[in-house]
């Protein structure tokens, strides 16, 4: 499994894309992140861009199990959750504590009329 390569190696990842993924249950994602956020710091931050878009067992319990662990990459500047439909719906929704705890963080990209914005949220 990845999280086992990540404890017993010096891999450094930049970039995750788990977009699409068949994954079985939530637990694979709350596992492979609860390791990656313990990791060292340096290594922890370096992450920049994350990919969780279309997950079949995205929805907004999964995304709250993740969340704790999310918010301790402080290095994450772009993440998508496009395609997950389950997500946002109800009260109790997923995306709000996602917005307050790592989107607040990101880069918005946005294209107007051929320029690129770049600021932070």
């Amino acid at each position: 499994m990845i999280a086992d390569l990540l404890t017993t190696t010096s891999l450094t990842l930049r970039k995750l894309s788990l977009s699409h993924l068949d994954l079985r249950t939530p637990s694979i994602l709350e596992k492979f992140f609860k390791v990656y956020a313990k990791l060292d710091i340096t290594r922890r931050n370096a992450l920049r861009k994350l990919k969780l878009g279309n997950l079949t067992i995205m929805d907004n319990s999964t995304l709250n199990s993740i969340l704790p662990h999310l918010e301790q990459l402080e290095g994450l500047d772009t993440v998508s959750l496009f395609g997950n439909v389950k997500l946002g719906s109800g009260l109790c929704s997923g995306l709000k504590r996602f917005l307050a705890g790592v989107g607040r963080n990101c880069t918005v990209r946005r294209v107007r009329h051929g320029h690129q914005e770049r600021s932070r949220s």
